[in-house]
């Protein structure tokens, strides 16, 4: 049996939650429902997708993740079915999965449109318990994805998560700041660290610049900056016991320039 994941904006307070939950279990009473966060801020597709994109692998292979954050609902944005080689997503094309899909293999992205599979009374406002929560139960009892809609050829990615090389300049952007204010790049491991052990380079940000890579928070001084790989294989701007985000005036979105 799948596990159904499910990643919102709709906080705890109200019905909202409950409702995918209710629907998910009319449908398949056996399904196994796990929470991984309702308290991304309202409307943030960006933070949705980092929250995802640091989370779906840790789940059992063929985990369906259901991402409801979802600003434009009832407008002509698509609701869709991404199946990779070991996952299920299902999300609004806002580019909600971009973290997630940027280091998975595709196989097929699906339109959602067959409304056998949805409620049989279909609210503008709130496809998460209409479309997004009927379909994942349904597919996790096994029923084919392609029965769901026509296949898409692409999906929506947020801008965030690209590079450009120039040179030997590589520029990304910081995709977040994390609850203790480290930023976090668009530079993952298994890309770079290698090549940044091997030579010597600069990381810039603003009017600031790091030379040197880190293994673990504790290996500066209490309040000092640091640059090190994180727990999730991307590179992160931060300082021992403190908020670096604050200090350097660090925000989502700001370019950074790794020169090797």
């Amino acid at each position: 049996m799948s596990v159904i994941t499910l990643t919102t904006d709709f906080g705890l307070e109200d019905q909202y939650v409950g409702s995918l939950h209710g629907v998910i279990v009319s449908l398949n009473p056996q399904a196994r429902i796990s929470d991984i966060s309702h308290l991304i801020p309202s409307y943030d597709i960006a933070q949705a997708s980092y929250v995802l994109g640091g989370s779906y692998f840790l789940f059992p292979k063929g985990s369906i993740h259901v991402v409801v954050v979802d600003p434009g609902v009832g407008s002509a944005r698509k609701p869709i079915l991404v199946q990779t080689e070991n996952y299920f997503f299902i999300a609004p094309d806002n580019g909600v999965l971009s973290l997630a899909l940027a280091r998975e293999k595709i196989v097929r992205i699906i339109h959602l449109t067959n409304s056998d599979y949805f409620r049989s009374k279909l609210s503008h406002t709130f496809h998460g318990r209409d479309i997004f929560s009927p379909v994942a139960a349904h597919l996790s009892k096994g029923v084919s994805p392609d029965v769901f809609g026509p296949e898409l050829t692409c999906v929506t990615r947020l801008d965030l998560y690209a590079h450009q090389v120039q040179s030997k300049k590589i520029r990304a952007r910081i995709m977040a700041i994390d609850k203790f204010g480290n930023a976090v790049l668009y530079f993952h491991e298994d890309d770079f660290k290698e090549k940044m052990r091997k030579n010597s380079f600069v990381l810039k940000v603003g009017s600031h610049q790091i030379k040197k890579l880190n293994d673990a928070y504790w290996q500066v001084k209490k309040g000092d900056p640091i640059l090190l790989f994180g727990s999730l294989g991307y590179l992160e701007l931060a300082t021992n016991q403190g908020s670096l985000a604050k200090k350097w005036k660090l925000k989502r979105g700001m370019v950074v320039e790794l020169c090797l």
